[in-house]
């Protein structure tokens, strides 16, 4: 059975070696176990260790106000620090929103953003997002699931059952050389 690693380095070797669709050259060095710990640190959830993964191979794309540096499919995979800012954002937000209808809290607690699709005019807010979903009690798990939750329209829904079968999904596709629908 693969491992998170194992598609990881997939993944770079096929970015490195220069598929169409690469963004290699964007990519952010990683992150040390230490640095992810600290940017979480604020936060009340905890990440699996197939996140830490992640971003210990490559901390998002570089990308500025003006564009978006595409990962996959034209989507932006973000930097730990653009996450956990959105996502404080985002709770904020929300919590201020289930103050006026406490039945309704449309960003839930725990859900990082580590993808985005960006809107029509190419910033981050507006966009949908691809989510892992932090671990709540602190404890420390392998894997979560990725959701896909739409900032326009509302729209949720399970897109993967851990961060690694998306990863799997990432490797197939650019391996391939074929444009697939995975996300």
């Amino acid at each position: 059975m693969a491992t998170t690693k194992n598609y990881i380095h997939r993944i770079d070797s096929c970015l490195r070696e220069g598929h169409p669709d690469s963004c290699y050259g964007t990519l952010q060095p990683g992150l040390t176990s230490n640095e992810i710990d600290e940017l979480m640190d604020e936060l009340d959830f905890s990440l699996p260790l197939e996140a830490y993964e992640f971003y210990a191979w490559k901390n998002g794309t570089e990308y500025g106000e003006e564009e978006f540096q595409g990962f996959f499919h034209g989507l932006s995979f973000l930097s730990l620090e653009c996450a956990v800012g959105l996502y404080e954002d985002f709770r904020e937000e929300s919590l201020e929103h289930s103050q006026l209808d406490p039945t309704d809290e449309p960003w839930k607690q725990g859900w990082l953003p580590f993808l985005a699709e960006p809107d029509r005019l190419g910033t981050l807010y507006g966009c949908s997002y691809y989510c892992i979903v932090g671990n709540l009690d602190e404890s420390f798990t392998a894997t979560s699931r990725i959701l896909y939750v739409s900032h326009r329209d509302g729209a949720l829904s399970v897109a993967h059952e851990s961060l690694t079968d998306w990863l799997c999904k990432v490797a197939e596709f650019y391996e391939s050389g074929e444009y697939i629908d995975y996300i």
